[in-house]
């Protein structure tokens, strides 16, 4: 059993010292998959939202005649919803413990966005 000062009724210094350094080695690979999740899941949301942007400029313009209008518009954006909540899912999971009532809160609010998007997009 441990506290936040390493193990409870071990008075071995040398042995706190191991389990605090195996702690904070399992952490760390933890924070740093997070933070690849993380990077993955906003450049896949950065990539839809360009994706979505052009041909909606192009719609305007008049170059995009139906159906490709609406097929190059809708297409990414069915994209941009899922790969903003996983976006902020690794923001809840990297966020500090002070943080997460407001990141647990923007992740409901993305996922309900999720949800709506993906419902009206497909129907």
């Amino acid at each position: 059993m441990h506290d936040a000062r390493g193990l409870i009724g071990v008075k071995d210094r040398a042995t706190q010292t191991r389990y605090q350094a195996a702690v904070s080695e399992r952490h760390a690979g933890t924070a740093s998959l997070q933070h690849r999740f993380g990077m993955w899941a906003a450049s896949a949301a950065l990539v839809a939202s360009v994706c979505y942007g052009g041909p909606q400029l192009l719609q305007v313009a008049g170059v995009l005649v139906d159906p490709w209008d609406r097929i190059l518009i809708f297409a990414p954006s069915l994209a941009l919803a899922p790969a903003f909540v996983l976006t902020m899912v690794a923001v809840h999971g990297t966020a500090p413990a002070e943080r997460q009532t407001y990141s647990l809160a923007a992740l409901a609010l993305a996922i309900m966005y999720g949800v709506m998007a993906c419902i009206v997009y497909a129907t």
